[in-house]
């Protein structure tokens, strides 16, 4: 007979029990409990779906393969990084490279002073990218690998690990 943990309802290995306490130990969520109440605690596929409402920007789908987490990373202070961005990199990048092209001479220290601004520039660039139309997504299939994929408007970097892997998640 297996016993499960009451607060997260899955199931508690046999050397996590002791008989002379009368205690069980859920490695999971750190919590200990009567075997008596373990007993009785409802293992996790029958626990009752939640029926809060997710998130703003976050959808949760299952399928019979799995399931996908999307969470949008859209954020209303890209309004304030296009504008300041177009600024800052045209301004400084502008500056910097526009005299060099227009008169067709190379300057070595020019060029070498406006690599931070250009390497700011990109970053600036991601930032607000993202911004306005990242996500992330969290899904799982049937070769047992969970991948997060982390971009948006189908340029998407991914990461991929097994399930096993997995210790804990949090949204």
């Amino acid at each position: 007979m297996t016993i499960h943990c009451p607060a997260c309802g899955l199931p508690i290995l046999p050397t996590e029990i002791t008989p002379a306490g009368d205690l069980a130990y859920c490695r999971l969520c750190e919590r200990t409990a009567t075997v008596d109440a373990c007993r009785a605690a409802k293992p996790l596929a029958q626990h009752p779906a939640s029926s809060e409402t997710p998130p703003k920007g976050l959808q949760l789908t299952d399928n019979l393969t799995g399931f996908q987490v999307v969470l949008s990373t859209a954020s209303w202070v890209a309004l304030i990084l296009w504008p300041f961005m177009l600024v800052w990199a045209g301004g400084s990048l502008g500056g910097i490279y526009g005299p060099q092209i227009k008169s067709g001479e190379f300057s070595w220290l020019m060029s070498l002073f406006g690599l931070p601004f250009l390497a700011g520039s990109v970053i600036l660039f991601g930032v607000a990218f993202m911004s306005t139309f990242g996500r992330v997504i969290v899904e799982s299939g049937q070769d047992g690998l969970l991948r997060i994929r982390k971009g948006g408007l189908g340029l998407y970097w991914t990461k991929s690990a097994a399930w096993m892997d997995v210790v804990s998640a949090e949204v």
